[in-house]
């Protein structure tokens, strides 16, 4: 695997599921849920191999469940989880 850096644009436009609905892309194509699913799944692997109990991957998805349920990310969250 190539590793190094990579540019990135994001840009989110109006959906047309709902009144809300948001389509994202990034570097001009369309990020579809299962793509961004598929990378959080690599980012909990790769976490898990950083923590010697095999726990990094919940960490993260308990981090993503409390930013989910309050939101937005706060201070309180990103010091906890050291982000």
């Amino acid at each position: 695997m190539q590793m190094g850096r990579i540019e990135m644009s994001i840009t989110i436009k109006k959906g047309f599921k709902s009144k809300n609905d948001k389509i994202f892309t990034f570097n001009g194509k369309q990020f579809e849920n299962i793509e961004l699913l598929d990378l959080i799944l690599k980012i909990c692997i790769n976490d898990d191999n950083n923590y010697p109990d095999g726990l990094g991957g919940q960490y993260f998805i308990n981090c993503m469940q409390e930013i989910y349920n309050k939101k937005e990310i706060t201070d309180k969250i990103k010091e906890k989880y050291k982000l």
